[in-house]
């Protein structure tokens, strides 16, 4: 997944990609991950321990070869734009 997104931020936004862990916070117990370009989340990773963890995509580019790379019951990759506030 990692060099989708390198290769996605240098070819396209001529940009680099920056990846944060997010630690549990009091509203959301499970950690998870961060990939930015220029501080705009392009990718979360968000930790489930009741199901399968979440893959959320903002960019709707990076939708359909992270589902090819990500082939997995127990990831589920989505749009921004199809998954709930959590």
């Amino acid at each position: 997944m990692e060099p989708i997104l390198a290769d996605y931020a240098t070819s396209y936004c001529l940009r680099p990609v920056r990846r944060r862990e997010v630690p549990p916070s009091p509203v959301d117990a499970n950690p998870g991950v961060t990939w930015s370009i220029d501080g705009d989340t392009i990718v979360e990773f968000r930790y489930d321990e009741r199901g399968p963890d979440r893959l959320v995509v903002h960019d709707i580019a990076l939708v359909v070869p992270l589902k090819r790379r990500l082939r997995s019951r127990r990831v589920k990759v989505a749009h921004v734009s199809s998954v709930g506030t959590s």
